[in-house]
């Protein structure tokens, strides 16, 4: 028994991963597991002959719910984007889903998410999320371990403000959604694309033009893209999800993988080791060669080969998220050593704040990647000129300064803090979000 389907945007994705144009026997859609990629479609009925798929990805489709995946119960991965879906219910019967993004869509009841039993990893922004979900229920979901992983899913949510911003678009009954996606402030126009060489109706915009934008009697979104486009559609193809990510994120259990898995001294991994024990509900991440040798240019620097080896293994935590950290001690001496249960570092490849700064601390090979930054009176710094020196070093730059004034050498004033790099990050014991939440280690 063959099927066929009217959609071209459903019939060009199926066409695509089983290599040839309709009709669609029901054996092979029965038998496919994906990744199955659809964009530009207004009916997916066919998926329900999909029982073994496992990767499902919607994109910029006129739907408005997924009642047509009901009962997927080996689906593990589902992305819906870009698209006008109101109602979710139907991933309640995917009972083995572990990730799932929904982007830029209409869904206001995050109620279908809390039961799901398996779910790892999702990506939620850009959604009108009413109060009880995104006031009660998200703090609940980010905190409620899944039944099969005993751990609570790293979940990504807009912030209050962009969140605020997408439900003032759909209480003045705008299909537009505003988020932050890669960086970049967005705005999408769910559903099929309208302009010409876009993937999606999308644009680059500021929260800060948009706002007062919001405010004019006659604001429409329609009449925003309007305005922006015109007639000057692009000229070449443009895809909002296109930028390529330079870094991989993952729960504690896979961040455990990346070290077990890695070349680094076993002193190294114990460190990173603890350091993810520590934190087993937080969102880890790595990052590749591109993305070191872009700071590399941007900063004028060399990065020893250790470092680089330690952050394509493990970087940090909560990719692009401004948080801080309290250490439990420092391995060296420091006037600060008696205040680090009041301290709280940013920590990165922060570099140097202006050609000012560069001048002063790189005559003794200093690169900054730490900083009490309410005060700007402690400094965590590696030393570029001795590569295979991974110790992280202290010291207040305005001590650096009144060394230079009185003749004495700089470096005088310099304290090794921790022994290497990654014992930095083993003796975290806390860290502080950007509304002031404590994420106190677990030893």
């Amino acid at each position: 028994m063959s099927l066929e389907t009217k959609d071209s945007g459903l019939n060009q994705a199926l066409e695509t991963v089983l290599e040839h144009p309709s009709p669609f026997r029901v054996d092979e859609l029965q038998a496919l597991k994906g990744p199955l990629k659809i964009s530009s479609a207004a009916d997916i009925s066919l998926l329900c002959h999909c029982q073994n798929l496992e990767q499902l990805e919607i994109h910029a489709s006129n739907i408005n719910n997924l009642s047509d995946i009901t009962g997927l119960d080996n689906l593990t991965t589902l992305r819906v984007t870009c698209s006008p879906i109101e109602d979710i219910t139907a991933i309640t019967t995917c009972t083995n889903l572990e990730i799932i993004e929904i982007m830029f869509t209409l869904v206001e009841d995050l109620t279908p998410l809390m039961a799901l039993p398996s779910l790892r990893r999702g990506v939620l922004i850009g959604n009108p999320w009413n109060e009880t979900s995104y006031n009660e229920l998200r703090p609940r979901l980010l905190e409620s371990p899944s039944r099969r992983w005993q751990q609570p899913p790293m979940i990504e949510f807009s912030n209050k403000w962009d969140w605020e911003l997408t439900c003032q678009l759909r209480a003045r009954g705008q299909r537009g959604c505003f988020g932050v996606h890669e960086g970049h402030s967005v705005l999408v126009r769910p559903g099929i694309p309208s302009i010409p060489n876009l993937d999606c109706d999308f644009m680059y915009i500021d929260p800060g033009i948009l706002r007062p934008e919001m405010h004019s009697p006659d604001f429409s979104v329609d009449g925003l893209f309007t305005a922006v486009y015109g007639e000057s559609v692009p000229t070449e193809s443009e895809s909002l999800f296109a930028v390529k990510k330079h870094y991989t994120q993952g729960n504690a259990e896979e961040a455990k993988a990346w070290v077990n898995a890695s070349k680094l001294p076993k002193t190294t991994k114990q460190a990173l080791l603890r350091f993810i024990k520590r934190f087993p509900t937080l969102q880890f991440y790595k990052e590749d060669t591109e993305l070191l040798n872009s700071v590399e240019v941007s900063e004028q620097v060399k990065l020893p080969k250790w470092l680089r080896d330690i952050r394509q293994t493990l970087a940090y935590v909560m990719y692009g998220k401004l948080v801080w950290v309290r250490f439990d001690q420092f391995d060296g001496w420091s006037p600060r050593s008696e205040q680090l249960d009041q301290i709280w570092y940013s920590l990165g490849l922060r570099g140097y704040n202006n050609d000012e700064q560069r001048d002063l601390i790189s005559q003794d090979g200093l690169f900054p990647v730490g900083e009490w930054l309410e005060t700007g009176r402690s400094t965590l710094a590696i030393k570029l000129d001795t590569p295979k020196d991974q110790r992280v070093y202290e010291y207040t730059e305005e001590d650096i300064w009144d060394n230079q004034y009185d003749g004495r050498p700089l470096f005088e004033s310099v304290n090794i803090a921790f022994n290497s790099y990654a014992e930095m990050l083993g003796h975290i014991v806390a860290f502080q979000l950007q509304n002031r939440e404590v994420i106190e280690a677990i030893e």
